[in-house]
């Protein structure tokens, strides 16, 4: 349409430059009265058509470029519709080849996944197979073995039994085939003591034993010791260690009464010094304490 009214401008222009023409009558076009609207489309108007002036209706040329634009219009359409069709074919026939590319894609794979599923349930069965081997293999190997181990085991339990019963009948005597090499002990903390205050030494606790003191302000402090748990050939220590570093107190240690005592001079009661450590060896022949050689020794 707006073909059409394009034309029709350009008609109506030519028939404005004209516009000084007279029709026969002798009254010029531009000063005709003007139509009434809307145009029916039978109005008639002067057209130039080869060079002579004629006659036409507005519906003349309205119709001229809508004829025009109806045979592009049916031209265009044939040549869509033909377009479509050969596009359509072309279309189907590629379709058609992914098709049969795709199925046959699809059997391959098919194909490909069946041999694979072949082939692992044959890697499957040869695995149980060897797994079952390997098992009755084990368990061969577990009853041979639990033979030899319990005849093995039954053997050191009887050399044992033997030891345990030579050395409960005899001991171990300075003749007797024990070899010792060195030998350690654990040291025993019998914890920390304020000031005065008493402290029971078991020798069967440990062969060394270790006491701390901490004594403060002024004046004399006691600490006394006895003995306990004595068995012949024992030897064990303690050591008194008095850790504060102040005081002008005397700090005496009384020694276990009725002891075999070897200090200088035989005293039973030792002044430590702060800082300073009082070592003690006992030595028992005996399971009393008259039967316990003891000496001390006091740090510098």
């Amino acid at each position: 349409m707006k073909f059409a009214f394009s034309i029709l401008t350009v008609t109506l222009l030519t028939l404005c430059a004209s516009a000084q023409t007279t029709f026969t009558n002798g009254t010029k076009i531009s000063a005709l009265v003007n139509a009434t609207t809307p145009l029916t489309g039978s109005e008639v108007v002067p057209v130039n058509q080869g060079g002579v002036t004629k006659t036409t209706t507005v519906a003349q040329i309205n119709n001229a470029p809508l004829a025009a634009n109806t045979i592009s219009s049916n031209a265009l359409q044939t040549q869509v519709l033909a377009n479509a069709t050969t596009a359509a074919a072309a279309n189907l026939a590629t379709s058609n080849a992914l098709q049969t590319q795709v199925t046959a894609n699809l059997n391959a794979a098919t194909a490909t996944s069946n041999a694979l599923q072949s082939l692992i349930t044959a890697n499957t069965s040869r695995d149980v197979t060897s797994s079952n081997a390997l098992q009755s293999q084990i368990s061969s190997n577990a009853v041979a073995a639990a033979a030899a181990n319990l005849a093995t085991s039954n053997a050191i339990i009887g050399i044992a039994n033997a030891a345990a019963a030579q050395a409960v009948a005899t001991g171990v005597t300075n003749g007797g085939a024990a070899n010792f090499g060195y030998v350690s002990y654990a040291v025993a903390h019998l914890g920390t003591i304020t000031n005065s205050g008493s402290i029971v030494v078991s020798a069967s606790l440990a062969t060394v034993q270790n006491l701390y003191v901490q004594a403060s302000g002024s004046g004399n402090k006691t600490l006394n010791l006895s003995l306990t748990n004595l068995s012949a050939g024992q030897s064990f220590s303690v050591v008194i260690n008095r850790t504060d570093p102040y005081g002008t107190m005397t700090y005496n240690v009384v020694l276990p009464s009725g002891a075999i005592n070897l200090n200088s001079g035989g005293a039973t009661t030792v002044a430590v010094a702060p800082q300073k450590s009082l070592l003690l060896n006992f030595t028992t022949i005996g399971a009393t304490v008259s039967q316990t050689i003891m000496s001390a020794s006091v740090s510098q």
